[in-house]
């Protein structure tokens, strides 16, 4: 995918994030919008926190976008810096290490889903990385049984989607398309 078609992308979820009932999937719940944008210096710092860098579209959305509260699901959780850790992406991911000791170590919570369940990154790939669903508390068999037909990575995470990109890609055409039949 070209830096052009990631603009695109972006594009189409900036004018989405701002506003209540498109910002995300329970928009017209929550009433959310995005978060003001990071500066490159609080990614840089969250990074070095972290130990690993975010894959660039992650990162291109904190900065364009803003800090979370849009995107699929209850939408992308601020990155850092709001009062509660666990709605932000470090403090999850801190969280989730210390609680889970089979965590894999670049696998990043981004989006709450509700009920515990987390869409993360492997930000071992840093252009365009899988999202992976995580539900707390199954062993495999019961991975395998509740949590649908992506493939298990192991204890409650199963493979959402091959592509981050497209993954949001799909959030944008669906909530633009329902935008259109209202």
């Amino acid at each position: 995918m070209t830096r052009t078609a990631d603009s695109d992308l972006v594009a189409r979820m900036v004018a989405l994030a701002h506003h209540p009932a498109t910002a995300t999937e329970m928009g017209d719940v929550s009433g959310d919008v995005a978060l003001p944008p990071l500066t490159p210096a609080v990614i840089d710092r969250v990074e070095t926190e972290l130990g690993f860098p975010l894959p660039r579209l992650l990162r291109q959305l904190y900065l364009q976008v803003g800090n979370g509260g849009f995107g699929p699901a209850y939408g992308l959780m601020a990155l850092t810096g709001v009062p509660n850790p666990a709605y932000e992406v470090l403090g999850q991911f801190r969280s989730t290490r210390s609680v889970v000791p089979t965590w894999p170590s670049r696998l990043l919570p981004i989006c709450h889903q509700g009920s515990g369940t987390l869409f993360c990154l492997d930000a071992t790939v840093p252009d365009d990385p899988p999202v992976v669903r995580y539900a707390p508390g199954l062993d495999e068999q019961e991975t395998r049984e509740m949590m649908g037909p992506g493939p298990v990575i192991g204890p409650g995470l199963v493979l959402e989607h091959p592509s981050f990109r497209a993954w949001l890609m799909a959030w944008v055409d669906r909530t633009e398309a329902r935008v259109r039949s209202a």
